[in-house]
């Protein structure tokens, strides 16, 4: 993960390659609640980091130290994951939705969806859809 910065935004350049003590994003990277949040697909972990280490980061590449938590146990490959609140929502391609709590990475809530999918869920108005 590279990050780039300027003086009024921190920007997450998603790598193709990977290098030891780099994680290499595969979906899209979203911000909430003082965290980016990427899932790395083929099955990689979902990680959490702190935006104030990044704000920090004296180099454009992180160390482990940076990342807040992860989660490896049934990460979407293809679906990027969405934030309502304090909550991070993913759903796996063989349809399995998950619920975390941002700040901590603790899975609340998980049910299976019929079907498979490849679309990122999205949020408005309370819900996820």
């Amino acid at each position: 993960m590279t990050i780039e910065s300027s003086r009024t935004a921190h920007v997450i350049i998603a790598s193709t390659r990977a290098s030891a003590g780099v994680y290499t994003d595969r979906t899209g990277p979203i911000i909430a609640d003082g965290y980016i949040i990427a899932t790395r697909g083929m099955r990689g972990a979902t990680i959490a980091v702190n935006l104030d280490a990044v704000a920090k980061a004296k180099s454009p590449e992180l160390d482990f130290h940076a990342i807040a938590w992860k989660y490896d146990q049934g990460t979407p490959d293809s679906c990027s994951p969405v934030a309502w609140g304090n909550w991070l929502f993913t759903v796996t391609d063989d349809g399995i939705a998950r619920a975390f709590e941002i700040a901590t990475g603790k899975q609340k809530w998980k049910q299976r969806l019929k079907g498979d999918y490849k679309a990122s869920p999205v949020a408005a108005e309370g819900r996820i859809y």
